[in-house]
């Protein structure tokens, strides 16, 4: 089973729950996990699903695509962070701040911030902001253990906050094996609700 995913989807605990009931269910079945940031030909690269913020244009239009996994984001900073730094009130106060993001999500937020961190990798991001280093756009999914242990802080959550949905995409809807007829089951109930 090969699946393309961008890195940032792959830093989330759910994503590994569900390999792991994959995996328990399919034994045999050998697990390539593909970091892709774009949409690829999955014919051509032997790829069974690919999974892309739905912001990402799809090379192959034939291809059948489901969005879901819708998820909300917020900024997310350490209790340490607010000790040397003010805790903002409003979106401009976000100027006075660093932020630490995605590319996809750079692109989204207002012009002239002061970026501290770009990387496709939302562990790290989400590890930098628990560290001090700066105020985190994160998805939610990706921060819930370490909001309820206080390694970090919802900052402007009822001014701030956006949605972002994934694409589950594959070849064809005719003559799926069982094996990829499970994964998007799982893909589904995994991860439909957050």
């Amino acid at each position: 089973m090969r699946i393309a995913v961008p890195a940032a989807f792959i830093a989330s605990t759910l994503f590994a729950e569900l390999l792991d009931d994959y995996a328990r269910q399919f034994p045999d079945i050998t697990l390539e996990i593909i970091h892709r940031h774009e949409s690829v030909d999955l014919k051509r690269e032997n790829i069974d699903l690919q999974l892309l913020p739905d912001v990402i244009k799809i090379i192959n239009v034939d291809y059948v695509q489901q969005v879901f996994f819708p998820s909300k984001k917020g900024l997310f900073c350490s209790p340490h962070y607010l000790q040397s730094h003010e805790m903002p009130h409003c979106l401009n106060d976000l100027f006075e701040h660093a932020i630490l993001t995605s590319h996809y999500d750079s692109s989204i937020l207002p012009e002239r911030l002061n970026i501290r961190l770009i990387s496709e990798d939302l562990g790290l991001v989400n590890r930098m902001a628990q560290s001090g280093h700066g105020i985190a756009l994160l998805p939610m999914i990706l921060v819930q253990q370490q909001l309820k242990q206080g390694e970090l802080i919802h900052v402007l959550p009822d001014i701030y906050q956006s949605e972002i949905a994934m694409t589950l995409i594959y070849s064809s809807r005719q003559f799926l094996p069982k094996k990829t007829k499970t994964m998007i089951n799982l893909l589904r109930d995994k991860f439909l609700n957050y």
